[in-house]
């Protein structure tokens, strides 16, 4: 599901750049291979760059290139092409290209139709839409949909309702169970969690296809889906058998909430009670003493059972936690230092409000060098008690070489909330990590909630404030705020 693009719009734009320079040349050949190259996209990045594309700006003489390149006889003769060109900036030559494909038959054709049927221009969008709405075989369905819900998500009741119009027309050809049959097994993630939705509504999911999937079902939100179906069930046995291994957490809760303890299977009650949910944790105690066991009793077996994954020994000492028999700051700390990753990591959590000024010094270090989790645990401690430190401590973080480490040195400062929050924000805003600069420019979030600093917290303000690197009006809001004047020049590319 993640998006072959990442957070940014470079390569979207490097992308379509290419596409420009090459329709503009009349390259025919590379336009039929960046054609080659949207059909192996998703839904959602196909969209994406479509959207993208026809927003970047294109010169006049570009323009009269394109449409004197790519005419209607041009694009039928290598309707391959027509593919790319019905993403350009330009109306004349995407409608050119809709008439053309409105002509093929193959998927292609029908999945950049469907791009088109929300169109902004409206003669383009008319004639894709009604090219769309011709297209009705259950195979072309398959592609078509994934785009026009795609569309929908993200400009919901905007131009057009020829997802719902495309949806109803397919219905009323194959029927209501066909179509939703098929598309609960498409390709598409999002699609497929919203036909299992609808499907259930319409009645067309039922209890059978929701026990016979369901433990074979990989994403959680299609498997949540199918656990309500599964709970409309008559055996509770099974349901409870198959929920409790579900993947989703609010499956594994609903069976412990509703069967119960002797409808459970022990073995599965056992495992539950190191479940990473914590809300399946304490139905599995409140099931696990219905039988007869105790958990804290059984807690202890697991923590000192070296043959359980160090997975389980973690969440056992977390549970004893729940339960009110946390770990004396001595065991902790051991468990800081174990071997294994998990039983670390649940050391530090176990410590959060419980650590001593002895553990600053470690602590800062698991910070400043510990695996990312191990990290965010250890800040989560020190954040607890902001009396055990100074930021005077975290400067060797932030005279660090690596970015990661001057991150880490800035959440930690951050955390401590107030005028010091401030302070690492615009440390941040200076430093020439291009993404450590750009998180630091969160400062204004809570401005208005401080206090005037003290007179150390001024002068670090006053210190870092120039360098900041942010525009006159956010220095200025920041120095108002903090009782000092503004008279810097704040540099200016010439």
């Amino acid at each position: 599901m993640d998006s072959v693009w990442g957070s940014g719009f470079g390569a979207l734009d490097r992308r379509a750049a290419q596409l420009v320079a090459a329709s503009v040349a009349g390259n025919v050949a590379e336009l039929s291979a960046f054609s080659e190259w949207l059909g192996e996209l998703s839904a959602d990045d196909l969209v994406r760059f479509d959207q993208r594309a026809r927003r970047r700006w294109t010169s006049p003489d570009q323009r009269v290139q394109m449409e004197r390149c790519w005419t209607t006889d041009v694009l039928a003769a290598h309707p391959t092409a027509a593919i790319a060109a019905s993403v350009l900036a330009h109306g004349h030559v995407r409608e050119r290209a809709v008439i053309v494909l409105a002509a093929q038959e193959d998927v292609s054709a029908a999945r950049t139709l469907a791009v088109r049927a929300c169109d902004h221009v409206d003669p383009i969008r008319r004639a894709a839409s009604a090219a769309v709405m011709c297209r009705l075989d259950l195979d072309l369905m398959q592609v078509i949909v994934p785009v026009l819900f795609t569309l929908h998500r993200w400009n919901r009741g905007w131009r057009t309702q020829v997802f719902a119009d495309y949806l109803a027309a397919v219905e009323e050809v194959h029927g209501i169970d066909t179509v939703w049959t098929h598309l609960m097994a498409n390709s598409d993630v999002r699609l497929r969690r919203y036909a299992h939705e609808h499907a259930l509504e319409l009645g067309v999911l039922g209890v059978e296809q929701g026990v016979a999937r369901y433990a074979s079902e990989r994403d959680v939100l299609v498997q949540r889906t199918l656990g309500k179906v599964v709970l409309r069930s008559a055996d509770p046995e099974v349901v409870a058998r198959l929920l409790l291994q579900g993947n989703s957490a609010a499956d594994r809760a609903a069976a412990l909430a509703r069967f119960d303890a002797d409808v459970l299977a022990r073995e599965d009650l056992r495992r539950l009670l190191v479940d990473r949910s914590a809300l399946v944790r304490l139905w599995a105690r409140r099931r696990w003493s219905e039988v007869g066991e105790d958990p804290v009793t059984t807690y202890r077996q697991i923590v000192a059972d070296v043959a359980q994954p160090a997975r389980a020994r973690a969440l056992a000492h977390l549970g004893l936690s729940e339960g009110g028999h946390t770990p004396d700051v001595a065991k902790c700390r051991s468990l800081a230092r174990d071997r294994a990753a998990s039983l670390r990591a649940m050391g530090l959590r176990l410590m959060i409000g419980r650590a001593e000024s002895v553990d600053v010094s470690w602590l800062l270090d698991r910070v400043s060098s510990g695996p990312r989790g191990e990290s965010r645990w250890a800040r989560a401690v020190l954040a607890a008690q902001p009396g055990l430190w100074t930021v005077t401590d975290a400067e060797p973080m932030w005279s660090a070489y690596t970015p990661e480490t001057r991150c880490r040195a800035w959440k930690l400062c951050r955390a401590r909330g107030g005028w010091e929050a401030v302070i690492a924000d615009l440390r941040a805003c200076g430093d020439t990590d291009p993404l450590l600069h750009g998180a630091g420019r969160a400062i204004r979030a809570a401005m208005a909630h401080h206090r005037q600093p003290t007179d150390d917290r001024r002068a670090r303000v006053a210190e870092f404030l120039p360098q900041s690197g942010l525009p006159d009006s956010p220095q200025r809001d920041v120095a108002a705020r903090a009782g000092l004047s503004f008279d810097w020049a704040v540099p200016r590319a010439s």
